[in-house]
């Protein structure tokens, strides 16, 4: 066995191993990156994956030249989309020509390898890429073995956390059943969306929406700086109110990337990165629950604003109907507990 032979088994591992730690998909990539950094020009890397039937989200983008909004939808068009088109891997140093036959979008680069990324079934659902600018710095054949080992991992990484939400959101309708105790309800709610979304370990919050008071209630408060578990706030202010008063969906937020209407009135302590959603009884929305953090290192990503979405009409009927059970049920003479976790 040769040397780079060890290595590239070595580089195997590696990869199968961040995958198989289960670790958050932006952990994933950037350690996969890291891994392809030492075999190849692995400098500029990203994810593409299809998002409905036209469209494509770079839920990673790195690149030297000219980096995406990691939070926009576009065009499913150019080179990428060839790849999710193609017979397999799509390689400019194997066919150069492709450069003037399909659309480029950006900075031509001096090489170029996308590998579609599918799913058991065969059916392709995004694309990884890497290129390189510099001349003389192109890709050989092992660095294609490698890659399209890669992608086979990247596309289980993918596929096991959209499971792991399918599973969280049967977790979260059997707590319908097992739970009548907001108390117990709010805390078990919260660790199932930790488990999904990186940032809801240190902060999330469920605020309900008094209209006739025309404030927002917190009932649960868990955040590593703010604490307003006994504070209401008005409906108009701050993101919750940005999403109950104007878009009505959810919306995330990246400081200094994401513009914001020039007349909220921002409450708390500044985030670098925000997520909330609005929790519904059939169309009327009931409340919001939220996300953030504050640190460039610990980003929000799409991947997890599509997760809270998935999850939120299942936590507004478990909220809903614990709710209704304690005002119905509970003994008088029982004092509420905090909702601070």
């Amino acid at each position: 066995m040769t040397r780079s032979s060890i290595g590239a088994e070595d580089d195997h591992l590696e990869i199968a191993r961040l995958v198989a730690q289960k670790r958050p998909l932006p952990e994933v990539y950037r350690g996969v990156q890291d891994v392809l950094r030492r075999r190849m020009p692995a400098e500029n890397m990203y994810v593409a994956l299809l998002e409905g039937s036209d469209g494509i989200r770079f839920p990673y983008y790195v690149d030297q030249i000219e980096p995406e909004d990691e939070f926009r939808v576009f065009a499913k068009e150019g080179l990428t989309a060839h790849v999710l088109e193609a017979p397999g891997p799509v390689w400019i140093g194997r066919e150069p020509e492709l450069l003037d036959r399909v659309e480029f979008i950006g900075p031509r680069p001096v090489d170029w390898i996308g590998i579609p990324l599918a799913g058991r079934d065969g059916e392709r659902f995004g694309a990884f890429t890497v290129q390189s600018y510099e001349a003389g710095r192109g890709y050989g054949e092992g660095d294609l073995a490698l890659l399209e080992f890669a992608a086979s991992q990247l596309a289980l990484a993918i596929q096991l956390h959209r499971l792991d939400c399918e599973l969280a959101i049967g977790r979260i309708a059997a707590l319908v059943d097992e739970t009548t105790d907001l108390d117990e309800l709010y805390p078990r709610l919260h660790a199932i969306v930790a488990s999904l979304i990186p940032a809801a370990e240190r902060s999330f919050v469920i605020a309900r929406i008094d209209e006739e008071a025309g404030q927002f209630r917190p009932v649960y408060w868990v955040d590593e700086r703010d604490d307003w578990t006994a504070v209401d706030w008005p409906l108009d202010r701050g993101m919750a109110g940005y999403i109950c008063r104007v878009t009505g969906e959810s919306f995330i937020y990246e400081e200094g990337r994401t513009p914001l209407p020039p007349d909220l009135v921002r409450i708390g302590a500044p985030p670098r990165f925000w997520l909330g959603a609005p929790l519904r009884s059939g169309r009327k929305i009931i409340g919001v629950v939220f996300t953030q953090t504050y640190e460039a290192q610990r980003p929000i990503t799409r991947d997890d604003e599509a997760t809270l979405v998935g999850v939120c009409p299942h936590l507004a009927q478990a909220i809903g109907r614990t709710e209704f059970f304690e005002l119905n049920y509970r003994t008088p003479s029982r004092p509420a507990a905090s909702r601070r976790a």
